[in-house]
């Protein structure tokens, strides 16, 4: 998700970026500006999906910006203001802006907005978004040797188990009884080494197994699919990979 923040104040655009880095959206590209041409030309060159810029700055004022980036590619747009006006909320209604926040801009009211805009993108809530690349770079890793070393030796027994038992119980409560750990521990250091839940770990290598599968035989079935990699049933599978792909498995194997 592309978030281009206009105002012609550098602090406020430095303070916009650092509470948007706070939120860990996933695969979130900030582009802070202070000129408008500039932004301008950097907004037909990468187009935005959400800009937030302010009402009032010398020059071409903020209305006056999203009437030319409209003309470039349509957006969504947060106008910024140091005070509430009404006429400038009316004009900015007109122009298809659908949020208008004061400054200082409160951290929820922002957090609130680009989750919405990033659930209208990828279709799921930024904390359900499932990364398989970075999954994929890090099985890579793990399976050498200096990778590995970079965990302790309760972590690593808990993947590796996990990786060779995925269409088996792989639940905390099992991981507890074959390495012996409180699971409340368990959960809590999977989280500082891994820097994920162990729920969303599994989920995320099962959707990963499950494209690879697609991908590798055409002729494998959903049952299949559904079966090796643990879930209940083919109607569970389906709406999992659904959810976290935004396309049915078949749709998925057909686009590749």
């Amino acid at each position: 998700m592309r978030v281009l923040i206009l105002d012609d104040e550098s602090n406020i655009v430095k303070g916009l970026s650092f509470m948007i880095n706070k939120f860990n959206l996933p695969h979130c590209e900030i582009f802070p500006m202070t000129n408008q041409e500039e932004a301008l030309v950097l907004y037909q060159e990468k187009p935005a999906d959400i800009i937030l810029v302010d009402i009032s700055m010398p020059g071409m004022s903020g209305l006056q910006f999203i009437e030319k980036a409209l003309q470039i590619a349509p957006c969504r747009f947060v106008v910024l203001s140091g005070y509430s006006d009404f006429n400038y909320a009316q004009q900015a209604i007109h122009l298809g802006v659908k949020e208008y926040l004061i400054k200082p801009v409160d951290e929820n009211d922002l957090n609130r907005i680009l989750s919405e805009v990033f659930k209208e993108l990828y279709h799921i809530a930024p904390e359900d978004f499932i990364d398989i690349s970075s999954l994929a770079q890090f099985n890579d890793a793990y399976n050498s040797e200096i990778g590995r070393q970079k965990f302790s030796k309760h972590m690593q027994e808990i993947i590796n188990y996990i990786n060779d038992n995925l269409g088996g119980d792989v639940s905390i409560t099992r991981l507890g009884d074959i390495t012996g750990l409180n699971p409340n521990y368990i959960s809590s250091l999977f989280i500082k080494e891994m820097n994920i839940g162990l729920h969303k770990y599994v989920e995320s290598l099962r959707l990963m197994k499950a494209m690879q599968m697609l991908k590798e035989d055409g002729n494998v079935t959903m049952g299949k699919i559904a079966t090796a990699l643990g879930y209940f049933n083919e109607r569970q599978f389906f709406r999992m990979f659904k959810k976290y792909t935004g396309k049915s498995p078949g749709e998925f194997r057909n686009s590749e």
